[in-house]
């Protein structure tokens, strides 16, 4: 229902007269919801309402083509009865409708969109599924040298002095540290192959 006093529910074609626009357009307002129905699917509207809301989520780049065919209109022929309706001031919005607000966050997720298009150009990105891959080898051969820690390295140690212990464990760490940067290196090499 509507929230303005004396307001009246009106046909499509009512409306279109009203806002000295065709039938079409009313329609198309009403399919696009830029007008307020009397209940959800109702071709009937109320008239002070859905006149303001089309006010609202007017597109402001367009005004030059209104004004042009509101005067075309007005050298053509008046209609008794019909108001033209008030502008409404530039940013205001009814109902949660603000094209100025609407097309500034559709031109801010275009940019990031862009941005990250030439990121992932320029080799700074690489999708997830490909990094989690690679990563998961790189986990599981850490995963699996820490598990061969007991059966290979703990014979060669037996005997042995502390110092010769310590030397043999950091070789160890050494060597798999390195097998793991080659893996990752490797990883690289290929994401920056995917990219060009």
């Amino acid at each position: 229902m509507s929230n303005v006093p004396d307001d009246k529910l009106v046909s499509l074609a009512d409306l279109a007269k009203a806002l000295g626009c065709t039938r079409t357009y009313a329609y198309q307002l009403h399919k696009e919801g830029r007008v307020v129905p009397e209940e959800a699917g109702s071709k009937r509207v109320w008239l002070r309402a859905s006149v303001q809301r089309v006010q609202d989520t007017k597109d402001p780049s367009k005004a030059g083509v209104a004004a042009r065919h509101a005067s075309a209109r007005q050298e053509s022929a008046e209609e008794p009865g019909v108001e033209e309706a008030p502008e409404a001031p530039e940013g205001a919005a009814a109902g949660g409708f603000n094209f100025q607000t609407s097309k500034a966050k559709r031109e801010h997720f275009a940019a990031a969109r862009e941005e990250i298009e030439y990121r992932r150009e320029a080799g700074a990105l690489i999708e997830v599924s490909v990094a989690s891959g690679a990563f998961a080898d790189v986990g599981a051969m850490l995963g699996a040298g820490l598990d061969a820690i007991a059966p290979t390295l703990a014979p060669l140690l037996v005997g042995k002095d502390e110092v010769q212990i310590r030397n043999a464990l950091q070789d160890y760490a050494e060597e798999l540290r390195k097998n793991m940067a080659a893996k990752v290196a490797k990883a690289a090499k290929e994401w920056g192959s995917d990219v060009d």
